[in-house]
């Protein structure tokens, strides 16, 4: 399983924030504990948001994959700094040892530098040259905008979603203990399994959020963790990281209404 569902409340977003610079994750699972010391690091820097329509560049967008507990686990990610990629925090739980694949096929180590239950978010720092951070807009104002995936072979697929509102999800976190909630986008799309901490783009080529669940409940519905909720974390993560928690023994909880 890659994509958990949820249940959410809607709620009036906050106003336009600023940038921010990150990535995401998807998973296929299973079950385990264990515990990796990660290192504190300076929050990156902002990326100059694009004012032009342009595609996202195949050196911003990965395929995350690694063991947990004896099992295969997948997902994917966003280049949101010249080292780091933020992906979702269910898609690295557990794992000891992380590699990313690029478009292309080109599969390189990461360390992780973040894991966040609550907001279901995971940073990955890569010692790589030539990336493509994704800009990040805090405000999230667009419409519509394309999810950018790439596979275990290093094929990338694209696919259009529309905005249908803003959201607060609520309710548990991964690993179903109270009291978990995030700013989220409620999508018009469909999530495919493995698709989960993806980044979805604007025409620009912005990051707007990175994809956490899709719904059981409403078909072709899908939820994404917002560009903003990102940068706080990684802010956060700067200042006060966090090492990688134990396995998911069951899939990620529905967000309470």
């Amino acid at each position: 399983m890659a994509c958990s569902s949820l249940v959410s409340t809607p709620v009036i977003s906050p106003g336009m924030h600023h940038l921010l610079r990150l990535a995401f994750v998807v998973i296929v699972l299973t079950s385990c504990g264990a515990n990796v010391v990660v290192h504190a690091e300076q929050a990156p820097s902002v990326a100059t948001v694009n004012v032009e329509p342009q595609e996202v560049s195949n050196r911003t967008v990965v395929h995350v994959q690694g063991e947990s507990c004896a099992a295969l686990v997948i997902g994917g990610g966003v280049v949101i700094a010249p080292n780091l990629i933020v992906t979702n925090a269910h898609v690295i739980a557990g794992m000891k040892m992380v590699e990313v694949r690029f478009p292309g096929g080109e599969l390189v180590p990461v360390e992780v530098v973040g894991f966040d239950a609550n907001r279901d978010l995971g940073l990955l720092r890569i010692e790589q040259a030539g990336l493509v951070p994704a800009p990040f807009i805090r405000g999230e104002t667009a419409a519509t905008g394309l999810l950018v995936a790439v596979d275990t072979e290093g094929d990338r697929s694209e696919r259009l979603f529309e905005v249908v509102r803003r959201i607060l999800a609520t309710g548990d976190n991964i690993y179903r203990a109270p009291g978990a909630s995030r700013r989220a986008l409620e999508l018009q799309m469909h999530v495919n399994r493995g698709e989960s901490g993806s980044g979805i783009f604007d025409e620009y080529a912005n990051l707007l959020g990175v994809v956490f669940a899709g719904s059981r409940r409403e078909d072709g519905r899908s939820y994404a963790v917002t560009s903003g909720e990102i940068q706080d974390f990684v802010d956060e993560s700067a200042l006060n990281p966090t090492p990688v928690g134990p396995c998911l023994q069951m899939p990620p909880p529905e967000p309470d209404e």
